[in-house]
């Protein structure tokens, strides 16, 4: 096992911003002193200097990177956003004596989080561009615990023709996570379904 002279010098790592040069003079030097010191100065090829003290101050160095110095990061909180596909709504049907489409959507966090809103939209497909024609947003009030799920399973459109029309939905949940408001991203339904149902 190698070690470095007692009396081998270490450049400044907190609070400076040293230069290329500056640390390449200083590399120089540390091999040849070591080098000298073990009487090898002339037995290792000049390309190697550099890459001989780099693997020497890392070793040194290692110690005071973040892992070691006992540097803790927070907890990252991972929201997952699950919506189905547009359907014709069983349930509407039975209940409710309504045809109509219907996307229902999920969301779990591995954190505690507040003031949940978990929004989701049904749009048709358009001949320029996309329709929304159905939004509904479920809000819950103080603490949604962890691993906790939440349903909206309350956003539908009502067919009023048979015109055949493409369906798709998008959800997306808005939370206090920390006392910051926090967002995320939008997700679409894996796919886009075709009804008999115009609006």
């Amino acid at each position: 096992m190698t070690h470095l002279p007692k009396n081998a010098e270490l450049p400044m790592l907190e609070g400076s911003n040293p230069s290329s040069s500056a640390i390449c003079g200083y590399l120089r030097r540390l091999v040849s002193r070591f080098c000298h010191h073990r009487g090898m100065k002339n037995q290792i090829p000049q390309h190697r200097v550099l890459g001989i003290a780099l693997l020497l101050i890392l070793q040194l160095i290692a110690p005071l990177n973040a892992a070691h110095a006992g540097v803790v990061t927070p907890p990252f909180t991972h929201c997952n956003i699950e919506i189905g596909d547009a359907h014709i709504s069983k349930s509407l049907l039975r209940t409710r004596g309504l045809i109509a489409v219907k996307v229902n959507a999920k969301s779990q966090c591995n954190k505690p989080i507040r003031s949940l809103v978990l929004t989701v939209e049904i749009y048709k497909i358009g001949l320029l561009y996309d329709h929304r024609v159905a939004v509904k947003e479920v809000r819950v009030k103080g603490v949604v615990y962890q691993n906790r799920v939440v349903k909206n399973q309350h956003t539908f459109v009502k067919c009023r023709s048979n015109k055949w029309t493409k369906y798709y939905g998008i959800a997306h949940a808005e939370a206090l996570i920390n006392g910051k408001s926090m967002k995320t991203l939008r997700a679409r339904s894996e796919n886009i379904e075709r009804f008999q149902c115009g609006n």
